[in-house]
């Protein structure tokens, strides 16, 4: 009986104790954070902190073949605005964007198996190889790189080695083709305008800075050109271009298209924000170039009826997509197909898709 007197002293203190601590978290909570904070030492495995929560911000994911840095934004345009291109609106416009709206990197083909590079791709004859008949194939690049991590597949699917890329130039040199930018093709496909013989376009997607300090190289090297498709919100960010890079192309004679402000998926933006990554994405380039920009890429190759009218709308002339096929003329110039040219394709059939 007296130790059960005892035993129930003991726990009437516990509790009182423990009330007493309670109300004290409840009347003062920064005191008693620091308390607990410093308790650490004698046994917690970490310090226990009281602080009014912090609204978290949703930014677009970063990965080795993701388009889109991390741009933390504000609302989009209301209907009623006019988009102005300025440092700041491009840095603030998809805060109201839902997350799904993001665009994924373009599509990877889902036959296509991880498999190691193997560079430079032996020099092949393209003696046997069918001639193409009629069109132009425009073709579709994203890094020129060796990708840095083997396990990404769709890192290895959308890098193209400076090596192959070289080879695949050289190939085109030396047998008689003739690369034109999206301005001749948009001529041929809209007027009927004739081009070279054996014409091929080449089209690199998203800016990223291997454009610059690979591909551009490999392009002069072999008497080659080609259109650079730009998303001007990501300009001056890591691994992209910067606006220095983009007026040189421009000036050494490479055209450059739009490719959005932030790469989002366009099917799924309102009309506000649709009209801004259209018009602002132009506005922009031609603010830096000084010239019309009239060649657009959808990004993922996603579009429908509003996001065609929506480029019409924004004064472009011509724009890509990814459905694979070669451009013909008399087809709608908003619909270009292209042919892309992936990690790994062996010279001799990339021989057969340029004909």
């Amino acid at each position: 009986m007296p130790g059960n007197w005892r035993s129930s002293i003991g726990w009437l203190t516990a509790l009182a104790v423990a009330g007493v601590f309670a109300l004290g978290i409840w009347l003062h909570p920064r005191p008693v954070a620091s308390l607990l904070a410093s308790a650490s030492g004698a046994g917690l495995s970490r310090p226990i902190t009281f602080a009014p929560s912090q609204p978290k911000l949703l930014v677009a994911p970063v990965s080795t073949s993701s388009p889109t840095p991390g741009v933390t934004a504000t609302s989009p345009l209301a209907a009623s605005e006019t988009p102005v291109a300025t440092a700041a609106s491009q840095a603030a416009s998809l805060a109201s964007t839902p997350a799904h709206a993001i665009a994924q990197p373009t599509p990877v083909p889902a036959n296509d198996e991880l498999a190691e590079v193997v560079t430079p791709t032996p020099p092949v004859e393209i003696e046997g190889v069918a001639a193409r008949q009629g069109g132009v194939p425009i073709l579709m690049y994203h890094y020129i790189r060796v990708n840095p991590v083997k396990s990404d597949r769709a890192g290895f699917i959308l890098s193209v080695t400076p090596a192959d890329f070289a080879q695949q130039m050289r190939l085109l040199a030396d047998n008689g083709f003739h690369t034109v930018t999206m301005a001749q093709v948009r001529a041929y496909v809209r007027d009927g305008k004739p081009l070279p013989p054996k014409p091929v376009a080449v089209t690199l997607d998203d800016g990223y800075d291997d454009a610059y300090t690979a591909a551009r190289p490999i392009l002069e090297r072999y008497h080659q050109t080609a259109t650079f498709f730009i998303i001007t919100g990501f300009v001056d960010h890591p691994r992209y271009v910067t606006w220095g890079q983009v007026e040189a192309l421009d000036h050494e004679g490479f055209e450059i298209g739009s490719h959005t402000v932030h790469h989002p998926s366009l099917p799924r933006l309102g009309a506000p924000s649709l009209r801004f990554e259209l018009e602002t994405s132009r506005s922009t380039l031609e603010s830096h170039l000084g010239h019309p920009v009239l060649d657009f890429c959808y990004p993922g190759g996603e579009l429908d009826q509003a996001v065609l009218a929506g480029v019409a709308r924004a004064g472009y002339l011509a724009a890509t997509t990814t459905r694979s096929a070669v451009a013909q003329r008399g087809q709608n110039p908003l619909e270009l197909p292209r042919l892309r040219v992936w990690g790994g394709m062996t010279l001799r059939y990339f021989a057969s898709i340029v004909g």
